[in-house]
């Protein structure tokens, strides 16, 4: 599953460089019998930031209701 539309205009991580956040999402790996129904990437409301304009984390985090599938 291809999680996309979470672009952000950059993130200011330590040393004050910036990334995209999209560059920087975590992943959910399943297994074989399982299978994700959706997912959605998390933490990337600007509103999340701290008064410098800093993010809580240096990414974006992803969640998926996972289904077990017959094998």
């Amino acid at each position: 599953m291809n999680v996309t539309g979470a672009r952000l205009e950059g993130a200011r991580i330590g040393g004050g460089w910036r990334v995209l956040a999209i560059s920087l999402i975590d992943l959910i790996l399943i297994r074989d019998g399982m299978r994700a129904r959706d997912a959605q990437v998390i933490g990337i409301d600007p509103a999340l930031r701290t008064p410098d304009g800093l993010w809580p984390s240096d990414h974006a985090g992803v969640v998926a209701p996972v289904m077990l599938t017959a094998r």
